[in-house]
């Protein structure tokens, strides 16, 4: 219930930005990408559109029009290994049904959405708590975002290279999805409930 706590409670914990794992499953259900390679991933945004109006003398009357669930994009650190980052991410674009034009029947194929979302299959974005190695709890996830019908939107394998630096080499992920489902551990469920009204989550 709202103000049954403070921050005098030991109990309160607010969640951090650095506690997050980024999973693209594979089919076999490992992932595609190591989570230790993820550096940065942005979280869903909505965005609902504002352009329906109703004009009355001097008045304006809003509509919400259509909600649009933003791109986002994954940063991830590229490593020297015989499977190295930047070859996930080329096979992971292959997979998405990619042919190098290197012939005319090569030529002959394009990307289908089937085929797309086939290489990322549903990636999770999750955050979880700090677990208690005292009592020999692992970390649980307190958060979970789903991201339905993901593909690849882009792909930056490294940005410029430069003399002059000795940075490490990131690589951005850019992904586009139809919609996300968020589940949290105040239900244990998706906040979504089958017939797409809202479930309670408070605990």
């Amino acid at each position: 219930m709202a103000g049954s706590t403070f921050w005098s409670d030991a109990r309160l914990e607010p969640k951090r930005q650095f506690k997050f794992l980024f999973l693209i499953p594979s089919p076999d259900n490992n992932t595609v990408v190591d989570t230790y390679l993820i550096k940065s991933v942005d979280k869903p945004k909505v965005q609902i559109g504002t352009n329906t109006t109703v004009s009355y003398i001097q008045h304006t009357f809003k509509y919400p029009g259509r909600l649009t669930w933003t791109d986002i994009n994954v940063t991830l650190i590229d490593t020297v290994a015989v499977d190295d980052t930047s070859s996930r991410l080329a096979m992971m674009l292959k997979k998405s049904g990619y042919i190098i034009p290197d012939s005319a029947d090569n030529a002959k194929f394009s990307l289908n959405k089937e085929g797309a979302t086939f290489a990322l299959n549903k990636p999770r974005i999750q955050q979880i708590d700090a677990g208690n190695p005292m009592e020999g709890e692992d970390p649980k996830i307190i958060e979970e975002w789903t991201l339905w019908n993901a593909w690849v939107k882009s792909i930056d394998f490294g940005g410029t290279l430069n003399y002059e630096q000795d940075a490490i080499v990131n690589l951005t992920l850019g992904i586009t999805y139809d919609w996300a489902e968020y589940t949290t551990t105040d239900t244990g469920r998706p906040v979504y409930d089958g017939t797409g009204g809202l479930q309670s989550i408070s605990r």
